[in-house]
């Protein structure tokens, strides 16, 4: 029966061996026109016979491509296949678009500039005064631009654009190069509480990547620039006594936002997309709930935009600043472009670049495992009596009082009858090398001598090995009794 594929549910999904023509001819295209491959792991001599449990599902129907390690159960590469001209018609409507916002703000303060001069409703310090909206029907008051006001308008937009465009592909390329920057939203999560586990989970989700995803995620950019800086000078304009310092407050805000730009874009504008997109998340094993790293993140900032647009709306229309909507929406159409061209160029060239290196470069930092996030029941029946027992909320059978041997990390049940433990240095020493030995044959076809589970060596607490390990790479000591705890030089010892 042909697969059926997770994005369109179209049962038009082939499985293609990786090293197969029709598989070579994919990868192919993944590099060219999207600049995507698999994990440099899967490159090295050593995994080539690991390759040929690798498979590409291709939907014929949505174009959708899955490259899967099935012996491993993880997902490497998972995006919507793209060509050439694809690609370059995304980023030449992104540029269209982009370019008449740029004109008609440049129109629009010019046009203000007249409007306001024409009618003598500047101040004498060439602040604009409260403006009747019924002048507003009054345009044909003014005449025409004369050729010298539109090359300006021309010269200006097109320097506005390559502008645009020189910047985005610089910050990607500086994005490529500094993956780690994009580690922003995993330790801010964590920064909020370092006591859960993390963990990628197998299947992962289709990145956002269409046009109509990139106009609308470039519109909530926009506003989280300029939500920034409009609520910052909002006070200056509303409140009398900031009154006289209002124009230089919104210079200054202006220079601190085009500084603080490119920080903007990196860690509020692509590493919570990117991490949510990976799949990365974060268990609880108190509440036992799971929830998405990134999407939080990603969330919050959304509901700011909201927020920011509804208080700008209030203030200007209780503050009497209705000569100011000009000028706050030729800000809004300037800075809508720039994020339209580096949303384009980012969707279009290195979405799927990005996602895929970054996954590759958490796995390899800190060893974080590969889970099933949505699991069947689980049931635990006492090995002593056989009483039904409540594993979550118990940490003994009710009947017989027999010990509930349960990792520390996740809160699961482990099969280990739990003999054995104690602590000892050569116990201990044993016990490191055993996860050594784990993890350095974690790939490997010989799977006998895996160690399951994993004691403590300070403290004599049971976990998953895996998790252990991650846990420990992370943070460097033992979840139970929080002892420092090194692996250092132990992994490399192993033959």
């Amino acid at each position: 029966m042909p697969l059926k594929c997770p994005s369109c549910e179209a049962r038009d999904v082939e499985k293609i061996p990786l090293d197969s023509d029709e598989g070579k001819a994919i990868q192919y295209d993944l590099l060219k026109y999207q600049k995507v491959r698999l994990p440099k792991l899967y490159e090295t001599p050593s995994f080539k016979e690991e390759r040929k449990n690798v498979f590409v599902l291709n939907c014929k129907s949505c174009d959708l491509v899955e490259i899967v390690d099935l012996k491993r159960k993880e997902s490497l590469v998972k995006t919507k296949l793209r060509k050439k001209r694809e690609s370059r018609t995304g980023l030449a409507a992104g540029i269209a678009i982009a370019t008449v916002c740029v004109a008609l703000g440049v129109v629009l303060i010019i046009w203000a500039e007249l409007y306001w001069k024409t009618l003598g409703i500047m101040d004498s310090d060439g602040n604009p005064q409260s403006v009747d909206i019924k002048l507003l029907a009054g345009l044909d008051t003014l005449g025409g631009f004369t050729n010298e006001v539109i090359a300006l308008v021309v010269v200006v937009t097109a320097g506005a654009i390559l502008l645009f465009i020189l910047s985005s592909y610089v910050l990607l390329k500086l994005i490529r190069k500094r993956i780690s920057a994009l580690e922003f939203t995993f330790k801010l999560h964590r920064a909020m509480g370092d006591d859960k586990m993390y963990f990628f989970e197998y299947s992962s989700e289709r990145e956002q990547v269409g046009f109509k995803a990139t106009v609308v995620r470039s519109i909530y950019g926009a506003i989280l620039v300029l939500g920034i800086g409009i609520l910052v000078i909002e006070n200056f304009f509303t409140i009398p006594d900031l009154k006289a310092y209002q124009w230089d407050a919104a210079y200054i805000t202006v220079v601190a936002i085009l500084a603080a730009f490119p920080l903007i874009i990196i860690y509020l504008y692509v590493s919570p997309v990117i991490t949510k997109e990976v799949n990365l998340y974060a268990h609880n094993k108190k509440s036992r709930d799971t929830k998405n790293v990134g999407e939080w993140l990603d969330a919050a900032l959304q509901l700011f935009a909201a927020v920011d647009i509804l208080l700008t709306s209030i203030i200007i229309i209780d503050s009497n600043l209705g000569g100011y909507i000009v000028v706050i929406l030729c800000l809004v159409l300037v800075v809508f472009a720039w994020i339209l061209i580096f949303t384009a160029m980012f969707n279009n060239y290195y979405h799927s670049e990005l996602k895929v290196r970054f996954k590759e470069h958490i796995k390899q930092k800190y060893l974080l495992p590969i889970r099933q996030m949505r699991l069947a029941p689980q049931f635990y029946y006492c090995p002593a009596c056989g009483q039904l027992v409540d594993f979550i909320h118990d940490d003994k059978c009710s009947k017989c009082a027999e010990p509930i041997v349960k990792c520390m990390i996740c809160g699961d049940v482990l099969v280990t009858s739990g003999h054995g433990r104690g602590k000892d240095a050569d116990g201990a020493q044993d016990r490191l090398m055993q996860l050594a030995r784990k993890v350095e044959r974690k790939l490997n076809k010989d799977d006998s001598d895996r160690v399951g589970e994993l004691a403590c060596p300070e403290c004599a607490a049971m976990a998953h090995v895996d998790e252990f390990y991650s846990w420990v790479s992370l943070r460097g000591t033992c979840p139970s009794c929080k002892k420092q705890i090194s692996f250092d030089g132990l992994a490399t010892t192993v033959e």
